[in-house]
């Protein structure tokens, strides 16, 4: 087994447990009363979450979270692959510049699909769920990413 594929099968990891803590909110706060306090009964915060609105919200929290470990799974995931580069082994300088111009190339399309499997589960969820303020948010910071992303497409892809 090569690191690589070590590393990429934690990569898979953290991608399938921030979908999990997406899905299934619940469990994962059950998974972390128990890990953490040793059950439902003995945490000190039950008391705090008893009401269904602060277990939702707690909830919520996790979901985000899920949703970072998601996109951050899909970046690891794609940096452990790599760029996909055949330039030979010319010592043209046109092969480094086309060397160059692929990674560029790469590196944006790994940023933009990270950043794009965090928003699109992120905002979902949090649509999905009734936190609207948070898909608010979500929309705002991706227009200050997007704004770069999009202005660094044409160099990062066509040159």
């Amino acid at each position: 087994m090569t690191a690589r594929s070590v590393l990429g099968f934690f990569s898979i990891a953290f991608g399938v447990m921030g979908l999990v803590f997406v899905l299934s909110p619940s469990l994962t706060l059950s998974f972390f009363d128990w890990m953490v306090y040793g059950g439902y009964e003995a945490s000190p915060v039950q008391a705090d979450l008893m009401d269904g609105e602060t277990r939702r919200y707690a909830g919520f929290i996790y979901q985000v979270l899920g949703a970072v470990l998601f996109g951050w799974a899909v970046l690891l995931t794609l940096v452990i692959r790599g760029p996909q580069l055949d330039t030979g082994d010319t010592g043209n300088t046109g092969d480094t510049k086309k060397a160059s111009h692929l990674m560029d190339a790469w590196t944006w399309r790994v940023f933009a699909a990270s950043f794009a499997a965090w928003f699109v589960v992120d905002t979902t969820m949090s649509l999905a769920t009734g936190f609207w303020q948070n898909a608010v948010f979500n929309t705002l910071f991706g227009i200050a990413v997007a704004v770069p992303l999009v202005l660094g497409w044409r160099t990062a892809t066509h040159r």
